[in-house]
């Protein structure tokens, strides 16, 4: 019904069934009678000139899809008798400013409001426990949110690219944060994730670019892939001691980060994981350490100085790659194997002793170390391979 704009609903009608009004492109006015019980799935869907809509307070249930992209609706209220919001409900309601929820809502469900992208205010009842998949993720004109204190759940993507949003606090009523709950949140500038919270995922602040502080006060043994990857801004983290695992590009790209301790508790160190802090001039790998991945310091321009505990046997490939300012490294007797590029480009370093369980330098291994003065090689190498010490 391309042309129809204005619609007068039977008194006596109890739910508006499923797709009943879906794609209604001209329908601007509404009137939904006080004893409707249920809006089902898609009953509105695509209303893209529906400014206003009066739920009425009869109704308990609003369907999956309902309202999703009415794009010129305003603002949406919730009455007190609403029991249930299915997912996707009001997704795409890119016009609407407020939402009012009345209802003590227990869950707010999978992106229900996900796009809603000139939502400014929103208040959360204080029954709901979970925030579900995608629930507000890129409604980017939205300045502050209020996580209420009976939240326990924080659902995959729940607030990713919440842009304008400049402050979090997590309750320490949440229990569980899934995977990129707050990532692309880049107007936020410190996190706390309290000690009641016993598991959280990886990539929660992924490109969160104006976090500067991180405290991580809850018991965990990894920190997760990609967990702070991108925050530009990051200058101040505390790794707690219960860590034993530091996965793929956890810190990739904080080029603010200056110095971080890594506790005695960590026993490996991903790929990337601290790959483009280029701010980051030194850091202690305690003996705790037995593996450190490819590439997990490569193009940390500001390291100086490392050493390399007894507890690692391999110099992966592309290791410390690009670390210009790295003037000593401290190989130990335990490494036989030095990996293709491990060095390349380390402009600053004047010398290298090749300790005698090495039996293997790799292609490029050495490559530009411009101002590399002096080689031992202590080894028992038979051959060296191609350009390990080229240029």
């Amino acid at each position: 019904c391309g042309s129809l704009s204005e619609v007068t609903i039977d008194s006596q009608l109890i739910e508006i069934p499923s797709n009943t009004f879906n794609d209604c492109k001209s329908l601007s006015k509404i009137s939904i009678p006080p004893t409707v019980k249920k809006i089902k799935g898609c009953a509105f869907e695509k209303c893209f000139k529906l400014t206003e809509i009066e739920i009425p307070s009869s109704v308990e249930d609003i369907g999956n899809d309902s309202f999703r992209e009415c794009k010129s609706l305003q603002q949406i209220i919730i009455p007190s008798s609403v029991k249930f919001i299915d997912m996707f409900a009001f997704y795409g309601c890119q016009s609407a400013t407020k939402v009012e929820i009345k209802s003590p809502l227990t869950s707010i469900n999978h992106h229900v409001f996900q796009k809603c992208s000139s939502l400014k205010e929103i208040v959360i009842p204080s029954t709901v426990k979970f925030i579900g998949i995608g629930a507000f993720s890129d409604c980017s004109s939205l300045t502050s949110f209020t996580i209420p204190s009976s939240v326990e759940c924080i659902g995959r993507y729940a607030f990713s690219n919440c842009s304008s949003v400049n402050e979090f606090v997590i309750p320490s009523s949440v229990k569980r944060i899934h995977d990129h709950a707050f990532r692309g949140c880049s107007s936020i500038k410190q996190i706390i994730i309290p000690s009641t919270v016993d598991n959280f995922e990886h990539g929660i602040f992924d490109g969160c670019k104006s976090l500067t502080k991180a405290e991580i006060l809850c018991h965990q043994d990894s920190i997760h892939h990609h967990l702070f990857n991108r925050c530009y801004s990051l200058a101040e983290i505390i790794i707690p001691d219960t860590v034993t695992d530091i996965e793929k590009s956890a810190f990739y790209s904080c080029s603010k980060l200056t110095n971080i301790i890594i506790p005695p508790s960590v026993t490996h160190i991903g790929q990337f994981a601290f790959a483009y802090c280029e701010s980051l001039k030194q850091i202690e790998i305690p003996s705790s350490v037995t593996s450190i991945e490819a590439e997990a310091f490569r193009n940390c321009r500001s390291l100086t100085k490392i050493n390399i505990p007894s507890s690692i046997t391999q110099i992966r490939e592309l290791l410390f790659m690009e670390c210009s300012s790295l003037k000593e490294i401290t190989l130990p007797s335990t490494i036989t194997r030095i990996g293709h590029n491990a060095f390349n480009g380390c402009s600053s370093l004047e010398e290298i002793v090749i300790p005698p369980s090495v039996t293997s330098i790799e292609i490029n291994a050495f490559l530009n170390c411009k101002s590399l003065k002096k080689i031992t090689i202590n080894s028992l190498i038979t051959a060296l391979s191609h350009f390990c010490f080229s240029n």
